[in-house]
């Protein structure tokens, strides 16, 4: 696990989904001096964002990817990706097992957005570039 740097405390602005190409776009502005900056997501498997308000601000970003990962550090993540805001699941143990897997042989990341103000989000994806 890493953290992006440069994301603390901006706030996430807009997303983009396009499924066609399965490419996520986060969009950001830095509390000081508005920087604009984005995380562009490739090969997206699956995302959730819950609470997009009108100010998102980022605690961290974290990237979960490789062999250092755990099914402890990713497990309640993939869950709650794969959780409706109803508490409705459309996931199993086996979907959930398969993520970790991945996950460990590099085959997909998986990005994990706390805030400390709004958007809540996890997105698992081929790769991921900040622009």
């Amino acid at each position: 696990m890493h953290k992006l740097s440069g994301f603390h405390d901006a706030e996430l602005t807009g997303v983009s989904w396009d499924p066609v190409n399965a490419t996520l776009i986060l969009e950001f502005m830095s509390e000081v001096g508005g920087d604009k900056k984005s995380i562009r997501f490739s090969g997206v498997v699956e995302f959730r964002l819950v609470d997009f308000i009108n100010q998102n601000v980022v605690h961290d970003i974290k990237i979960f990817s490789g062999q250092d990962e755990t099914a402890e550090n990713v497990n309640h993540f993939i869950k709650w990706m794969l959780t409706l805001s109803d508490g409705a699941e459309f996931s199993e143990t086996k979907a959930i097992d398969d993520y970790i897997r991945k996950i460990k042989k590099s085959e997909i990341l998986l990005c994990v957005l706390n805030p400390s103000w709004g958007c809540d989000a996890v997105v698992a994806a081929r790769e991921f570039e900040v622009l």
